[in-house]
């Protein structure tokens, strides 16, 4: 796995947080194929797995819609898009954005946001979203196709890791870092019932005690099982 991220020059970045390379001779070649199998072969037969992806990236590849308004420009392996990103996500004046659009504005649209030439500084945080995805996801597409397709020649594994990726991020990214209160819960999405009825009381009365559940294990505090433990649970 470490050769895989290293020498087979499929990926790129810092060691445990990368992202597919824009390498179109590795695509005719079919290096991208090449990594996904071996990673599927080590996956299925309990291998480490890659453990390296950037996380946002795993999201986008599993169909998930990452909150990229807050991703960190450090971690992005190429010093010209990190200064280009970073200049965007500083804009915050009239000034600013004046100034940005004559420096970048044809780099921005090149990155699919021809409304960079129409935009306000209000529009700054979607557009620095925009900017991400295209240069991490959209950029990379067609290696990102045969990566996958790769994994799915062994057992439609990575169909099985789409469909299951919360269980998957510890063997495709680097968890070392325990995850926040606010990063668990943009994992989660809550499917209540309509306003007024019993079931919606009892939703939220389940979602209070899990918030509290939750503030608890951030806090590093014991968690004692309340009483009505079952009943709210369920």
């Amino acid at each position: 796995m470490i050769e895989v991220q290293t020498s087979l020059g499929i990926f790129e970045g810092k060691a445990g947080q990368v992202f597919l390379s824009y390498d179109q001779k590795a695509l005719d070649q079919q290096k991208y194929f090449r990594g996904g199998k071996l990673i599927a072969w080590s996956v299925a037969h309990g291998g480490p797995c890659i453990k390296a992806l950037d996380p946002c990236l795993f999201q986008l590849m599993c169909g998930q819609e990452p909150a990229l308004e807050q991703f960190d420009w450090n971690v992005l392996p190429d010093p010209d898009v990190q200064s280009k990103v970073m200049r965007i996500q500083q804009c915050k004046t009239t000034e600013d954005m004046t100034t940005l659009r004559h420096d970048l504005e044809d780099w921005i649209s090149e990155c699919g946001i021809p409304g960079i030439f129409n935009a306000h500084v209000e529009d700054i945080p979607k557009i620095y979203a925009y900017v991400v995805k295209h240069y991490i996801f959209l950029r990379t597409a067609s290696m990102i196709h045969q990566f996958t397709k790769g994994m799915n020649a062994f057992g439609k594994l990575w169909d099985i890791v789409k469909q299951n990726w919360i269980a998957f991020l510890p063997l495709f990214t680097n968890m070392h870092e325990p995850l926040s209160k606010a990063a668990f819960k943009a994992l989660l999405t809550y499917n209540y019932s309509s306003r007024g009825t019993n079931h919606r009381q009892a939703e939220e009365d389940t979602i209070y005690s899990w918030e509290m559940i939750l503030n608890m294990i951030e806090d590093k505090n014991e968690i004692r099982r309340p009483p009505d433990f079952y009943h709210w649970s369920r």
